[in-house]
C-alpha cells in the first residue's frame, strides 16, 4: 500500500478536539476501508511528526495536510476525494 492510500492522524491525550477526531477515525475506517488510518501520539517521545503538523488534531495523507482542529466527517471526506481516495465501486455500475 502507497504511503500516499495513510491516513495519519495527529492527535494528543487530553485535547477536546482529539476524541471528536478519534470519533471520525471510527467512521472513516468503516465508511472508507481501503484507506489506512494510522494515529500518532504526537506527545509520544520518537513520534514521527512532520514539520508542518503544530497542532491537535491534524489529518495529513500523503504529506499534505487534509484538515486541522474539529474537521466534520463531510468535509474530511470531501478532501479523501479530493485527493483520489473515493471509496472503490464494488457494484459494478461504474463501468
Amino acid at each position: 500500500m502507497s504511503g500516499s492510500r495513510v491516513l495519519r492522524v495527529f492527535v494528543t491525550d487530553g485535547c477536546p478536539d482529539c476524541r471528536h477526531a478519534l470519533a471520525l477515525v471510527r467512521r472513516l475506517r468503516w465508511m472508507r476501508p481501503h484507506i489506512r488510518v494510522e494515529v500518532v501520539d504526537m506527545a509520544r517521545p520518537g513520534a514521527d511528526v512532520p514539520e508542518g503538523v503544530v497542532a491537535a488534531p491534524c489529518f495529513v495523507m500523503g504529506g499534505r495536510v487534509l484538515a486541522r482542529g474539529e474537521a466534520g466527517l463531510l468535509a474530511l471526506l470531501a478532501e479523501l476525494d479530493a485527493a483520489g481516495e473515493r471509496r472503490p465501486d464494488t457494484t459494478g455500475m461504474g463501468r
